[in-house]
């Protein structure tokens, strides 16, 4: 009949070939297999953060009693805010006003007793 072992090692080779082709192609399919099962659990992900729209306020969905309170904190916080600026902006219209005396003070201790080493500059005064 039909003599291969001539061809032996040719076929062998070629049984080689077609195996490794094999492998490669399992391999690949593999891949695009665990690549599409990734997409598909990334896209659904996405598809439940994009459906949980964050809410416009915050507690939107909360009770009544939260939300009452909430309104309140807030009404409290602006209270408390137009109150402690209204305190620093009179503590800085003092400051202003103790300035202005200082400086009214000391042109008056100027012309009260002058400095008897003649003309002498701010600078060479002590404060104490």
């Amino acid at each position: 009949m039909l003599d291969f072992s001539s061809q032996f090692p040719q076929l062998m080779m070629l049984a080689g070939i077609v195996l490794m082709g094999w492998v490669f192609v399992r391999r690949q399919m593999k891949s695009k297999k665990r690549y599409r099962q990734e997409d598909r659990q990334h896209r659904q992900a996405l598809k439940k953060v994009a459906a949980s729209k964050p809410q416009s306020m915050p507690l939107a969905d909360a009770p009544v009693e939260t939300l009452r309170w909430q309104g309140a904190m807030f009404d409290l916080q602006r209270e408390l805010k137009a109150e402690l600026e209204t305190k620093i902006m009179v503590v800085q219209t003092l400051l202003r006003q103790v300035d202005e005396r200082i400086q009214y003070m000391e042109t008056l201790a100027d012309k009260v007793s002058p400095n008897p080493q003649g003309n002498a500059s701010k600078d060479d005064k002590v404060i104490r």
